[in-house]
């Protein structure tokens, strides 16, 4: 969750949010002006200082525009579940070894 203080907020503004053209929600401000709205960073942005903006209208129908800057952060995956590595080992291990008894089998059958 993104929460930034945009200056020159008004009380009941509906605003759009977006990062770069990229339409992020929208959201209506409080008696205060101020608001708090949850999304999701699209995958097409990098990594680095991008700007948030906030345009809409106030009550009075005056257009208000308001920018901030944000640092997008490269996050690694999160960790969802068991390690595969040793139980695709120990996988591994038993398709080599039921192969080798295979070719072994073949071999004294055959000979």
């Amino acid at each position: 969750m993104v929460e930034k203080e945009l200056p020159h907020r008004r009380p009941y503004n509906f605003t759009r949010l977006s990062i770069e053209a990229t339409h992020l929600g929208s959201v209506t401000t409080d008696s205060h002006g101020a608001f708090t709205h949850r999304f999701t960073i699209p995958n097409t942005l990098s990594a680095g200082i991008h700007t948030l903006q906030a345009q809409g209208k106030n009550p009075a129908g005056n257009t208000r525009a308001m920018a901030a800057k944000i640092k997008i952060s490269a996050a690694a995956l999160a960790h969802t579940g068991l390690d595969t590595g040793l139980i695709g080992g120990i996988a591994l291990s038993f398709m080599v070894l039921g192969a080798l008894a295979m070719f072994e089998i073949r071999r004294r059958f055959y000979n």
